[in-house]
């Protein structure tokens, strides 16, 4: 159980880092964005490959980075729509098939998305806009977010797990 703690803490940190990483990206985009207009609209000179960066960097930052924090954090969607009358013990088991669903799911999207970034990472992916912007790191940002949230699914599984089974702090200690 200790072990498993301190995974966890390591998960919140990183998940916390990831989303600061997307909030960073948020104001980033924003301050472009923003920028593009006024130098488009006063001085008749957009920025070139606006769009490109936050297609390609930004809006992919912003939605892969923050999904371990909100799954952490419980902010995806759920529908309990049946769950509520089910017995508490039923609604733990299904929560725990939930988790390794979920554990299974995210991690091989992580597993393909990967694959795809490395590929695309090989080959020097770019795009052809207005100028010549490399755009294969930002495939990766795509694999981090899995993985993570496929770790912090498979964490809720194991906490979920021991809860279901009654192992507590004190058993773990004792036994």
């Amino acid at each position: 159980m200790r072990a498993l703690m301190a995974v966890d803490a390591i998960l919140s940190r990183t998940s916390h880092v990831l989303l600061l990483l997307s909030g960073i990206a948020l104001v980033a985009m924003m301050l472009q964005v923003s920028a593009d207009v006024v130098a488009k609209y006063l001085f008749h000179s957009p920025i070139k490959s606006t769009l490109d960066v936050v297609t390609y960097y930004y809006m992919v930052a912003l939605t892969f980075l923050p999904l371990a924090a909100v799954e952490r954090g419980g902010g995806h969607i759920a529908v309990e729509l049946l769950t509520q009358v089910f017995s508490p013990r039923w609604r733990n088991r299904l929560a725990l098939l939930s988790a390794l669903v979920s554990c299974a799911f995210f991690g091989v999207l992580g597993v393909i998305t990967l694959s795809t970034a490395i590929q695309k990472f090989h080959i020097g992916e770019y795009v052809m806009g207005t100028l010549h912007l490399q755009i294969w790191p930002s495939r990766f940002f795509v694999p981090i977010g899995f993985c993570l949230i496929a770790m912090v699914c498979l964490a809720k599984a194991l906490r979920d797990a021991f809860g279901l089974f009654g192992v507590s702090q004190e058993d773990e200690r004792n036994g």
